[in-house]
């Protein structure tokens, strides 16, 4: 069988084919030789890579005309199609294909192939919800296993996907800090003893193959969001791991094929987990002798509190007692912005706001400020709802911020979140509130 593979770059799975069957991988320079290749002698099967950058627009043209099979590396592709077309000056094309295909580019290349392949189960319920008659498979990514060259030389780091530069000045202040940190140029084969950095995984798009091939190979595989959940619970800020932990809830729930009410049930029981944790942990370490060490759960829950400290949310409870007489003297418009700060000093020499989004908010601006902050938080929620659970336009983004939104309003329980000082919470929920938009019809 003679396959013709259109892709900025030859990969595992490709070299693997070629073993029992004719592979002929055409790139951006190689491209325009396949019209006459595909003349002398027809090919079997045509294989197109797409993504959303720059590298794959070359592939396009022959998308259309000689469709095959689309092995599709990402969920929107509205950046590198429109970049093109309008640097080749086609806006009556980009207008018509956006007209066509929605805001990222996807169903004209969808349409014209005859198999679409995507490397992960939910982008392909998303892809046949949306085109209930295309053709999906789900293959996972693979990566060819070589043996680890043998040690001759010290530690190594690897870079996976295109964040060079950003780990290249990360390794500059450490070793003007004297800590030896040594890069691997890329394209250096991997030793034993050698450590891959990949920030980008889980990825949003397609798969970063050198971190693919590392973890394959058993390679220590450095990620992000591993290292940033670690850093949350080494805070010990029980508050914003409470909204981390509802947020992962609603982001499971978004993500599974559960029908709506087990997905209220998983929510329901998660959260009564959580509490029954906390409130059993608690009630142990009141009730247990001084002696006794507490369990891990229980010094991580309690931070050497009491119970009674524990369950008035660390002084909250009294602190919002004490602060809604004042709020009640100026109930229409407050105290003014950022003007209560002397009330809640007053009320509570530890306190510098009011530990709660909703109070701070009447405190400062009163009925009329509440209402404001409730039309913000319905405006995000809503649309980004929408955007999430329709299945529209490819709602990964829309998802991401959603949960995002979500773990604002259950950390603004406790804290002053985006109703306090102007920072980067209260411009998150601006732009999300306003700049949210109508979404498009599923």
């Amino acid at each position: 069988m003679r396959v013709a593979w259109f892709a900025p770059l030859a990969h595992d799975v490709m070299q693997e084919l070629a073993r029992t069957e004719t592979v002929d991988h055409y790139d951006r320079e190689r491209a325009h030789e396949f019209v006459s290749e595909h003349f002398k002698w027809s090919y079997d099967l045509t294989v197109f890579e797409l993504a959303d950058t720059d590298a794959y627009a070359f592939v396009w043209g022959y998308l259309f005309h000689y469709p095959g099979v689309l092995v599709l590396r990402a969920t929107s592709l509205q950046h590198s199609r429109p970049h093109w077309l309008t640097a080749h000056r086609r806006h009556h094309h980009l207008r018509a294909e956006r007209a066509f295909g929605g805001a990222h580019f996807m169903r004209a290349p969808l349409e014209a192939s005859k198999l679409v392949v995507v490397h992960d189960d939910a982008i392909a319920l998303e892809l046949q919800d949306e085109s209930p008659g295309l053709r999906v498979q789900v293959v996972p990514s693979a990566a060819a296993v070589e043996a680890l060259a043998p040690v001759s030389g010290g530690c190594r780091f690897h870079v996976a996907g295109g964040r060079h530069d950003v780990i290249g000045r990360a390794a500059a202040r450490a070793r003007d800090a004297g800590c030896p940190i040594t890069l691997a140029a890329e394209g250096d084969p991997a030793r034993e003893g050698d450590v891959m950095i990949a920030l980008e995984w889980p990825p949003s798009g397609a798969l970063p193959a050198d971190a693919v091939r590392a973890m394959a190979r058993g390679m220590p595989t450095v990620v992000l969001v591993p290292v940033l959940c670690g850093l949350l619970v080494l805070s010990r800020s029980r508050g914003p791991l409470a909204a981390f932990l509802v947020a992962v809830v609603v982001l499971g729930i978004l993500r599974s094929r559960w029908r709506a009410k087990y997905m209220l049930a998983t929510a329901t029981g998660a959260a009564a987990l959580f509490v029954s944790i906390a409130l059993l942990g608690g009630w142990s370490w009141s009730t247990a002798s001084a002696t006794v060490r507490p369990s891990a759960v229980e010094a991580f829950v309690l931070r050497d509190q009491g119970f009674d400290d524990f369950a008035s949310l660390s002084g909250r409870r009294e602190l919002w007692n004490d602060l809604v007489p004042f709020a009640a003297r100026r109930p229409l418009l407050g105290y003014g912005y950022q003007a209560a700060r002397a009330l809640t000093l007053d009320a509570a020499a530890w306190a510098g706001h009011a530990h709660n989004a909703a109070l701070q908010s009447q405190l400062d601006l009163g009925v009329v400020g509440v209402v404001m902050l409730a039309i913000l938080i319905a405006m995000a929620t809503g649309t980004l709802w929408r955007r999430a659970a329709l299945a529209c336009d490819h709602q990964h983004l829309g998802v991401a911020v959603f949960v995002l939104t979500v773990f604002l309003i259950v950390n603004a329980t406790t804290s002053e979140s985006f109703a306090g000082a102007p920072g980067f919470e209260t411009a998150l929920m601006f732009l999300m509130g306003i700049g949210g938009g109508r979404p498009a019809a599923a």
